[in-house]
């Protein structure tokens, strides 16, 4: 019994740790106001509060500023870190990693 009393915080903290990280950095990088504030209800509420934060969040596709690479959600018109417009990017404007066209390594022959 007293072993219970000891795995029930770890085995809640293990849980609400990792969400409280992945909700802070989420929040910070759709542009919200407070994301320390949404961490803090994940430590006191646990995931009924990740769960509230999901359909308070801003929707949206988070893209990279052009202007300070700072992260912004692509139904924004400005960047919320330097306030500049933002317009949807061109193909020409994404940088894509080039293909490969042959074997990572060359071969060998013996």
């Amino acid at each position: 019994m007293i072993l219970l009393f000891l795995y029930v915080p770890i085995a809640v903290t293990a849980i609400n740790l990792p969400l409280m990280l992945w909700l802070g950095l989420d929040a910070e990088a759709r542009g919200m106001e407070r994301p320390v504030g949404w961490m803090v209800a994940v430590a006191l509420f646990g995931p009924m509060a990740a769960l509230w934060y999901l359909g308070a969040r801003p929707q949206g596709k988070v893209e990279s500023c052009l202007n300070c690479a700072g992260e912004y959600v692509d139904v924004e018109s400005t960047c919320p870190h330097c306030g500049s417009p933002v317009t949807p990017r061109t193909a020409a404007q994404v940088k894509h990693p080039p293909l490969a066209t042959g074997p990572a390594w060359p071969l060998q022959s013996r």
